[in-house]
């Protein structure tokens, strides 16, 4: 039969486990992906630009329209 001060140790430590088990397991996954970077080109143009959901303002006093890819 288990004390209460023995209860509460193996609560404490059970938990304790638990939640190193979880630092380990999400600082693993985010190692494993690594992110891609996109280096800056400088001087370059890009050959397409699209922007999407923009919202177009016409300039006549209009309300402006969209979303609209550009």
């Amino acid at each position: 039969m288990l004390t209460r001060s023995t209860y509460r140790r193996f609560m404490y430590l059970t938990r304790m486990a638990a939640l190193s088990l979880l630092i380990v397991a999400l600082s693993g996954q985010s190692l494993a992906r690594p992110t891609q970077k996109q280096t800056v080109t400088s001087g370059k143009r890009s050959p397409r630009l699209v922007i999407r959901n923009a919202m177009v303002v016409d300039g006549n006093g209009t309300p402006m329209s969209g979303p609209k890819d550009i």
